[in-house]
């Protein structure tokens, strides 16, 4: 399980060349999508804009609409990217090209992921930013009133260093089902892991209320004692498991893509 840093960027630049145009395509697309939205965003509530609320005083109209759009976005796309991560072995073509790649098992992996998972997030912030400078300098040159007009940069994260790094872990172990799901199920990934993931959700909900019934009932000494958990360890407990099961995940999909191309083989 080594890989040599040369092959790997090889690969990496092989993939963008193969693919360059199509990977453009998704990106205007995006574009396009999030300005279209801003857009139908922005008419609507600067439309219902009223100066005498004090809440539009020194926060933009579109502020929380900014913040939940950008991060379902990172859920939903990272997820629905992350299950086309092994799409090329759906197909006879796809699966004899990836076997004649002159590269080893984890360099074609790692390349892979390193496109559908950090380099997407990369790319939607940009393409995240792109369109917020461009609704910002549109309605800067239409509106009389601007002091409730604003870029919102970093601050389209819309949290806390902790609420950030437990929804980014959340978002990454969520990509991390969908990559494994992509390489157990090559056909319908998508689905089936969705279909798989509220499953469990389902289950983990009902055992984790099961559980709190549990502690608001029991008589244990520790429990009466007042023994809590504060919301900060809370947050980074939730920060690590994420963590750990995203390792665990990428790596059972790295062994089942190990599978299948050694089944191609022969």
């Amino acid at each position: 399980m080594k890989t040599d840093k040369t092959n790997l960027l090889s690969v990496l630049r092989l993939e963008l060349h193969d693919n360059g145009k199509k990977y453009l395509m998704w990106t205007l697309i995006l574009i396009g999508a999030l300005a279209a939205i801003t857009c139908f965003a922005a008419i609507t509530s600067y439309h219902q804009y009223n100066p005498s609320y004090e809440r539009y005083s020194t926060n933009d109209p579109l502020y929380n609409f900014e913040h939940v759009t950008f991060w379902m976005g990172i859920i939903i796309l990272g997820c629905i990217g992350a299950s086309l991560i092994f799409a090329p072995l759906k197909s006879k073509g796809g699966a004899i090209s990836n076997l004649m790649l002159p590269a080893t098992q984890l360099d074609k992996y790692l390349s892979r992921w390193i496109i559908f998972v950090p380099a997407f997030i990369a790319i939607y912030y940009i393409c995240f930013q792109i369109v917020d400078i461009g609704r910002y300098l549109i309605l800067y040159s239409l509106l009389d009133n601007h002091t409730y007009l604003h870029l919102f940069g970093f601050n389209v994260f819309g949290m806390e260093t902790t609420g950030v790094c437990m929804t980014l872990s959340l978002s990454l172990f969520g990509q991390s089902l969908f990559v494994l799901g992509s390489a157990v199920w090559p056909r319908h990934g998508y689905l089936y892991t969705a279909l798989s993931a509220f499953g469990i959700i389902a289950v983990c909900s009902i055992a984790a209320g099961l559980y709190y019934s549990f502690l608001i009932n029991s008589t244990m000494e520790f429990y009466k004692s007042g023994f809590t958990l504060n919301d900060t360890a809370m947050l980074w407990t939730v920060v690590i498991l994420a963590f750990l099961g995203t390792l665990v995940n990428y790596t059972l999909a790295y062994f089942r893509y190990r599978e299948i191309e050694i089944v191609q083989r022969w």
